[in-house]
């Protein structure tokens, strides 16, 4: 709108109307709305990471979602959980979150039927076509297929839709990770060839929904590839292979996404017994709001594949450039992590601390409650 336009002061008087009905509606599901004041219509119950411990969905029945990965809605700030469901039916679980640690199982939202090995679900957002992509180790029970599936969905809650599988760029391929790059390209990492040899690294075309010719070979090895960046280098964590048993992990480092990879050794401190804390890496997290959180996902099998395994999520730091370590803790929580200048906690207000109370942040109407914000369109600002 041109300053001092009269054509545009109407225009402008709706729009702030409209901000004020949002922010009035929040007041209303805050006092009113059961879950109102936890921020969220997730229950709560959970405050702290527990890795390898049982973790319960809010049925009550443990989380059912293994070897996947975490995406975020930037618009409504939820947290989906994508990972391999065990429980009937099979397929891909997904479950949602406000905070991490707390679950809703939203169902099965793609199922297996006749695919013989659906495992290492990843899922991307693709903002240009508005549609979810979901990448997966796709094979037959005996495993001589060695191939990569894709399903699209409108909805991060599916359902997912088979699109097709195949082998990329004639490359036999089974443990898949991802990783999107903060220029917009986004990239698969699979164990490739026979049998499990390498991880390549193959760009996704710019819908999400298919694979370039941009594949390359990683030479790492050689299975749970999960990559993150942070300033400007690349780390790479991978397992070696080893069944469902845990081993020791290697970390590599680069300058370009697509390498050369330098490794670094093993990432973990003070794992004397060399097994990546009892666990096999599938994704690094990284979470929105924090300047240095990193979460390295990864499974405890247990033997074997099954509803009863469990997950050791943990942080990640890196002391110094080409340095990442994780270390164990039995319990943990997200200030672990520093949060970033725009999301720090909201400075303390006078007056009653225990009641939501309307206040300016940045020039925007906020509800505020408990040292957290909601803009009027809901969205959760830390």
């Amino acid at each position: 709108m041109i300053p001092g336009s009269r054509a545009g002061a109407p225009r402008r008087r709706a729009t702030l109307s409209k901000a004020w009905l949002r922010v009035a509606a929040l007041f209303a599901w805050a006092f009113f709305s059961p879950a109102g004041l936890s921020g969220t219509a997730f229950a709560a119950g959970l405050s702290a990471f527990a890795p390898g411990a049982a973790w319960p969905a809010d049925d009550g029945s443990p989380v059912d979602s293994h070897g996947g990965n975490i995406l975020r809605d930037a618009q409504s700030g939820t947290y989906y959980w994508y990972g391999e469901h065990y429980g009937t039916p099979r397929g891909i679980a997904c479950y949602s979150s406000g905070d991490l640690y707390n679950w809703k199982f939203e169902g099965v939202v793609f199922p297996r039927g006749s695919i013989g090995v659906l495992e290492r679900p990843k899922v991307i957002y693709n903002a240009a076509t508005r549609k979810y992509a979901m990448w997966f180790h796709y094979d037959s029970t005996g495993y001589k297929l060695a191939q990569m599936g894709v399903a699209l969905s409108d909805s991060a809650k599916g359902p997912f839709v088979l699109q097709g599988h195949f082998r990329p760029n004639g490359h036999q391929s089974r443990d898949l990770g991802m990783f999107a790059d903060d220029d917009g390209k986004a990239y698969l990492l699979y164990a490739a060839d026979s049998v499990n040899v390498t991880i390549r690294m193959v760009e996704l075309s710019a819908d999400y929904a298919g694979v370039t010719a941009n594949d390359v070979d990683l030479k790492a090895h050689c299975e749970g590839p999960a990559l993150m960046k942070r300033d400007g280098i690349y780390y790479l964590i991978t397992s070696q292979c080893t069944g469902w048993d845990p081993n020791r992990a290697t970390y590599y480092t680069a300058a370009n996404a697509q390498g050369p990879y330098t490794g670094r050794g093993d990432p973990c401190v003070g794992d004397t017994a060399h097994t990546t804390f009892d666990s096999q890496s599938c994704y690094i997290f990284k979470i929105p709001g924090y300047a240095d959180g990193y979460m390295f996902m990864g499974d405890r099998w247990n033997g074997s594949g099954s509803a009863n395994s469990r997950y050791v999520f943990l942080p990640i730091s890196v002391p110094a450039a080409n340095t990442l370590q994780i270390r164990w803790y039995a319990s943990w929580d997200l200030k672990t992590f520093g949060p970033s200048a725009a999301h720090a906690p909201l400075p303390p207000r006078a007056g009653n601390a225990g009641l939501p109370v309307l206040m300016l942040r940045g020039g925007d109407a906020m509800l505020e409650y408990g040292g957290h914000g909601w803009r009027p369109d809901g969205a959760l600002v830390r």
